[in-house]
């Protein structure tokens, strides 16, 4: 047969070797082309591409053998396969991708009529000699057509004897591999089998310290015996019921390094052990020896036992794992892992990059987060759909990862006639329907029950007009009584998930309702305080949101008014301060002197979807650039606060806001898009979408050029752009440093200096790059523009989260560093609004750009025309692994 194999490590390279050594023909591909030659030289036909793979197969179906790190690597490379292979061909996973995530693949797989195999392989790098036990999922008609490729990788009958009474059953398993059940069945059995290995490994382990201990000085002298265990490790292997495997290579370690001096003692989990155990809890079975052995192991990164040391070394036996966190666990010489462990560790680093390197660098334990006071929140507009699709699913995973204070009220106000019940169906409904489901807001691969749970126990719900003072006095007695039954101590928050013209009578109802009143104790400090949180727009003008400010600060003092922007809940936005003031090497080139542009970028695939009435009274500078584009110029631009409190943080950004002048109205470009193709897909223009002017002038586009008069940023032009149906989805923040000066470069083939790039990449992926000039290899000096990657999923592992958790969390406790204060947003809708009215005023064609591109031409013009600067390209980022 013929078969692609994709990722050549330590098993996948003697995957293709077996399989060639039986007579089929191996399409090979690896990142690392050295991995890629040696196969080459004993007769695989390597490719430079996974596309390159899928042409060169010219049997049908096509089959490819995906043999990568469990996670995002794999997914990504699964994905690339579904869009260029056809109908019919196949697509196996033979590494130890969770099984959950093979049924999501194999279900979304089927759709287009291409079938996926997971195969669990057990054998690691002896396999290539002894053969791999094989445990297999997916379509009986695939796994049939598959039959050869796993005849001739299994390790067949050999010498083992057969077993009575298996005449019945299926007579591959006595060849060494199954066929387990459908999509998910084959990663699940090899999940027990590595959380059993885990188990057994644990007792030998524990078995041979006990014996090296047994000359322990805290004995009674005639107790004491100094044991050979290296001699009793190689008599057990002979005929005792201990006998296995691991006890061989456990006994080769033990004759070559009896006091196992090469080994740390560190000891890795590779994921199977840990979700073994959550099947264990999921299926309600006890499983103390494979629990207390993958907790042994967290232990092990503490401090490090003989028993763990004994570990490693069968760790390193059968898989070639070398431990990474200590660099002086080596593979002894002569092991056939170590004459080719740089080779290993260069390919699984060029196609993941561990996060296990962050151990290397030795940082302070996290801080745990304050806990949150008790408190109720009232959700006003708890029918809607940002309740549903956002507010609530935040909270279930702040009650996920404990950061829901303990005692906790929700109670929901809405006109929908409905009950608590109906209420917390409809919100469960919503978090089941992410499950699996990569589009939506935030992506789970099961609702954690006990969180949900602890959330819904807490829900009311009271229907009402919120113009209706009767409303507001049910509301007080509904607080009174979750005060009493859920000691939320009276404190309470009032989240305005409502259209914009109510938040100003809500606030008024609430002040007529004594709602929004506060007491302090004796010692005048705070024992009951209420809090608002009032969702963007905040106001639609200058003019507006000025009056609605005095409005609301009628009833409330600043201190109570959190004026949210889930935008600013990204992790990315938030680390931009740390970024810049936790770093010495930044702060002294962060001037006029060394920055010669910035670039900000807010880019959308979508276009206004269902959105077009809110779109026609807004566009596009009304709802991105005074609150999010602004946000994170103010963040960037900012001076250091004499602290990281709300505070100074605060008034650092605003001092940026006000030293802004109002935008010229004739420089900014606006533009609408018009039918094209994005992503691959045929779209309306704007005027055809739903609810929208079939002659509409609003803006799906917007560029300016801002300009900051203070010491710092004088004549370094800020440039912004944001809109809809363009060619990539990219929020960035990029830096353009000056160029270095030529002189130096006069007699080189060098005809210019590019400047450096510093890029703050906050969706969809969240990295930072920098762009520098290196000299390539070679005899000729000359330049080449290289790039060093920062991704925050390759370096901490990421949550569940739809932006709003931190803010909410903020909320509870008070801390209103993420929020706009009043005079924040009047200053930022002073610097837009000459173009506002300007805009207003125009009634002739506003400019177009096709849908799928980069936006109208004259946003390229700015930025020409203003020292003869050009945009970066609009792309998707490369996506980080997981």
């Amino acid at each position: 047969m013929e078969i692609g194999v994709i990722g050549l490590g330590r098993m996948g390279g003697n995957i293709a070797r077996r399989l060639m050594k039986a007579g089929h023909r191996c399409i090979v591909f690896d990142v690392d082309s050295k991995a890629r030659d040696a196969l080459a030289r004993e007769g695989a036909k390597d490719v430079a591409s996974l596309e390159d793979v899928a042409a060169a197969l010219t049997s049908k179906p096509r089959a490819v053998w995906i043999m990568l790190p469990a996670g995002r690597i794999t997914e990504e490379t699964v994905e690339h396969f579904a869009r260029i292979l056809a109908s019919g061909d196949i697509i196996i996973d033979g590494g130890n991708s969770f099984y959950k995530d093979d049924i999501r693949r194999a279900r979304r797989l089927a759709e287009r009529g291409i079938h996926y195999v997971d195969c669990g392989t057990s054998g690691g790098v002896w396999g290539l000699d002894r053969g791999y036990c094989l445990m297999i999922g997916g379509p009986k008609e695939a796994v049939e057509h598959l039959d050869p490729i796993f005849a001739a990788l299994a390790p067949g009958s050999g010498s083992i004897t057969k077993t009575p009474g298996r005449a019945k059953y299926d007579q591959r398993a006595e060849r060494g591999y199954i066929h387990a059940g459908p999509a998910g069945a084959g990663h699940f059995v090899k999940m027990i089998h590595n959380g059993i290995e885990y188990g057994l490994m644990q007792a030998y382990a524990e078995g041979f310290d006990i014996l090296r201990s047994k000359n322990s000085a805290e004995l009674p002298e005639e107790e004491r015996f100094t044991l050979n265990i290296s001699d009793i490790a190689e008599v057990w292997r002979r005929g005792s019921v201990i006998s296995s495997w691991l006890l061989d290579l456990s006994a080769a370690a033990l004759a070559k390094d009896p006091q196992l001096k090469s080994f740390s003692g560190f000891v890795q989990d590779s994921g199977e052990g840990r979700w073994t155990i959550e099947a264990a809890i999921e299926q309600s079975v006890p499983a103390e020896v494979l629990s207390s052995a993958l907790y042994t192991r967290f232990r092990s990164r503490q401090e490090h036992t003989f028993a763990e040391k004994m570990l490693s070394a069968m760790r390193l036996g059968f898989g070639g794992h070398i431990e990474g966190s200590e660099p002086e666990a080596h593979a002894p010489e002569g092991h056939p892992t170590a004459q080719n462990a740089a080779e290993y560790k260069m390919t699984v680093d060029t196609l993941v990059r561990p996060s296990q390197t962050s151990a290397l660098i030795k940082c302070p334990p996290y801080r745990k987060p304050k806990p949150a006071d008790p408190c109720a929140m009232v959700i006003f507009g708890a029918s809607g759909d940002l309740t549903k699709r956002l507010i609530v699913p935040a909270l279930y995973n702040l009650a996920r990862t404990g950061l829901l204070p303990e005692h906790f009220a929700l109670i929901g106000v809405a006109r929908k006639e409905m009950t608590a019940e109906s209420w917390r169906d409809e919100l469960y409904g919503m978090l089941k329907h992410f499950v699996g489901d990569p589009a939506g807001e935030f992506e789970i691969d099961r609702v954690d029950e006990a969180a949900w749970k602890r959330l819904s126990g807490s829900i009311s719900y009271l229907q009402g007009d919120l113009n209706d003072p009767e409303m507001y006095a049910g509301l007080r007695r509904e607080l009174e009584k979750v005060e009493k039954t859920h000691h939320t101590h009276g404190n309470a928050i009032f989240y305005l998930a409502v259209a914009d013209q109510l938040f100003g009578p809500t606030v008024d109802q609430l002040g007529k309702a004594g709602l929004a009143e506060q007491s302090e104790d004796r010692d005048g400090k705070r024992s009951r305080w209420r809090r608002v949180v009032i969702e963007k727009p905040f106001g639609h003008s200058l003019d507006s949101a000025r009056e609605l400010n005095t409005r609301i600060r009628r009833t409330l003092q600043e201190d109570q008014i959190y004026r949210i922007d889930h935008f600013l809940g990204k992790d990315t936005v938030q680390s931009i301060m740390a970024f810049r003031f936790g770093n010495g090497i930044f702060e002294p080139i962060w001037n006029r002197d060394r920055i010669d542009h910035v670039q900000i970028t807010a880019a959308e695939t979508l276009g206004v979807e269902k959105r077009g009435a809110f779109y026609e009274a807004t566009g596009a500078l009304r709802d991105m650039i005074p609150n999010h584009a602004f946000s994170l110029l103010s963040m960037v631009a900012m001076e250091p606060p004499v602290g990281f409190d709300a505070a100074s943080i605060r008034n650092m950004k605003a001092d940026v806001l006000a030293a802004i002048p109002a935008i010229d109205p004739k420089c900014p470009v606006r533009g609408q898009y018009t039918a094209g193709t994005v992503l691959g897909k045929s779209v309306n223009g704007y005027r055809q979408e739903p609810s929208v002017a079939p002659e509409s002038n609003v803006e799906t586009y917007a560029a300016l050029k801002v300009e900051i008069d203070n010491w710092r940023w004088a004549g370094v032009p800020f440039f912004i752009r944001t809109g809809k149906h363009l060619v990539a989805r990219m929020t960035e923040i990029a830096i353009c440093f000056k160029p270095a000066p030529y002189t130096a470069f006069q007699n080189t083939p060098v005809e210019a200096l590019r400047p450096n790039w510093l890029v703050l990449s906050i969706a969809p992926e969240e990295s930072i790059s920098l762009q520098f000039e290196v000299k390539p290899r070679g005899p000729v000096v000359d330049l080449a523009a290289v790039k060093m990657d920062f991704c925050y999923n390759e370096w901490f592992s990421k949550e569940p989260n739809v932006g709003y958790e931190t803010l909410l969390y903020d909320v509870m406790i008070g801390d209103q560093t993420l929020f706009m204060r009043a005079d924040m947003i009047e200053d930022s809708w002073r610097i837009v609004q000459p173009v506002l009215d300007e805009w207003s005023k125009k009634q002739a064609d506003i400019p177009t750009y096709p849908s799928g591109s980069n936006g109208p031409v004259a946003a390229d013009e700015l930025l020409a025309r203003d020292g003869n600067r050009a945009w970066r390209p609009i792309d998707q980022p490369a996506k980080c692994k997981r």
